[in-house]
Formats: C-alpha cells, structure tokens, sequence
C-alpha cells in the first residue's frame, strides 16, 4: 500500500470537511422544517458529562481549524441533564461561529459553570463587535453578517442553536461590544 503524502493529505482535509459542511448544512434545513411545520425541536436528555462533551466538541473544531486558538476553562462539579448531540451541535456552532468572526490572533473562550441552580456555557471573541441592529434579529432564520468574506452557511445557525436551547428550557443570549462578542446558554437543573 502507497503512503499518502501531504498534498494527497490536504486534499483529503478538504473534501471531508465540505463533507462535514454539507452534512451539517441538511441538517440545518431539516431542523429549520420541523421547526417551521411545528414539530419542534425533540431532546432526550441523558445524565451527562458536560466537561467530557464541551472537550469533545473543541476538539473536533482545533482539527477543523488547525490555526485558531481555543481556551477552555471549566468550573463543573456536577454532571448535568441534556441532550449530548443537540449540545454539541449548539457548541459547535458557537465555537464555529467565533472563530470564523472574531480576531485570528486572539484565542476563543469556552467557559462552562455548574452551580446548585443552572448550568451555563459561556463562547466568547475578541474581534469586531456585531452590529446593534444586527443582534436585534441574530437568533431569526437566515440571518447573516454580511460584511463578512465567509458566505458558506445558510443563516441558520444560531437559530437551531437559540431552539435547542429553547428545547432545554434553557436560554441562548448574547452580548457584544468593542472588547468581546459573548454567547451564553443558560440552563436551569
């Protein structure tokens, strides 16, 4: 068997991250249709390692993307109640979503916090902050910066993201200004 070398390598890179872009892409839609035809978003909610899961996660989005820094700073003490696939999911967008937008010499935060009353995931950016008219309507299907280069995704993102939070009972907000774009989900026990 040949040994592949790095150019066969890269290629290999690319197309299965189209792949994976594609993949999420139908997703994206399918959800957006049950969402849209009333079926909602559905959880099965499991016992689960929140700091296992978020690792897990921004894992997956170094070797997406390989230049960007991610930090993680975790406070978690307990295991929480949620639907692992459809948080990766929510993550996953989040952390997407801040390396894509924020600054490239600046590292990506992922906090997350336990407490006797909630748990929280906290994604956070330096880097432009998002329009004020702009975050009025983020969390809405189809809604896009369009000041940015990357047009690859279909605008919905944080709304999948804002549902499956809604789906846990939970709440997806987010703040920004000139020093930070901040992402919380906040989920009651």
């Amino acid at each position: 068997r040949k040994k592949i070398g790095q150019p066969e390598e890269r290629l290999i890179n690319i197309i299965e991250s189209g792949s994976r872009r594609m993949h999420e892409m139908i997703d994206n839609i399918m959800d957006l249709a049950r969402g849209r035809l009333g079926g909602g978003f559905f959880i099965t909610p499991i016992i689960s390692d929140l700091e296992k899961l978020l690792n897990q996660v921004s894992d997956e989005l170094r070797v997406t993307y390989p230049a960007s820094m991610i930090a993680s700073d975790f406070n978690i003490n307990q295991p929480v109640s949620c639907d692992p696939g459809r948080l990766a999911q929510l993550v996953s967008n989040l952390l997407g979503n801040a390396i894509t937008h924020g600054s490239y010499d600046s590292p990506v935060i992922l906090r997350a916090t336990t407490t006797s009353d909630y748990w929280e995931v906290i994604v956070t950016n330096k880097g432009e902050p998002i329009p004020e008219e702009a975050l009025k309507h983020l969390f809405h299907p189809f809604q896009r910066q369009n000041n940015q280069a990357n047009q690859n995704g279909l605008g919905l993102g944080l709304y999948i993201a804002s549902e499956i939070a809604r789906a846990h009972k939970g709440t997806l907000t987010v703040r920004s200004d000139a020093q930070e774009t901040c992402f919380t989900l906040q989920v009651p026990h």
